[in-house]
């Protein structure tokens, strides 16, 4: 199993989590994505530190289904968010606190593995922001000695 930790692809992704479902955009693609059904849970907790195995630990407690299952769904999903080069591996860090309230609750319900939709409507509008032409230092400072891109 998966022992590696992983953080968000800071700064060129941002998310945020609606109800049932997490938003995610990629500002350097211009792609954005949306995770629902346990991938809400194991965003959120992938985003924490924890390993697949700490993650279907967890979820185990949530969910009808089988630590196969469950490690199945969660490696598919963050191989899914590695190609899509929204989260990153860390070394050596330790998980975070638990800050995350999305996660199931109540009794174990049937699981629904993991949905990631990408979507590519949107891309020239999130590619005109300005935010991708500022420096370093951040908005209003223009990056210098780079071309424009088309």
């Amino acid at each position: 199993m998966n022992s590696q930790r992983y953080k968000l692809n800071t700064p060129s992704v941002v998310q945020e989590t609606f109800d049932n479902e997490t938003v995610i955009v990629n500002l350097v693609s211009g792609y954005y994505y949306s995770a629902t059904k346990s991938g809400v849970a194991i965003w959120n907790l992938l985003l924490e530190g924890r390993t697949t195995p700490e993650i279907a630990s967890e979820l185990g407690s949530h969910y009808q289904a089988t630590d196969e299952q469950l490690s199945k769904a969660i490696e598919g999903f963050r191989s899914q968010l590695l190609a899509e080069q929204l989260i990153v591996a860390v070394d050596g860090e330790q998980p975070v606190a638990p800050t995350s309230s999305d996660r199931p609750n109540g009794a174990p319900t049937a699981f629904e593995p993991p949905i990631l939709e990408k979507y590519t409507d949107m891309k020239e509008m999130l590619l005109l922001d300005p935010i991708h032409e500022v420096d370093d230092s951040g908005w209003p400072n223009k990056k210098k000695d780079e071309p424009k891109r088309p």
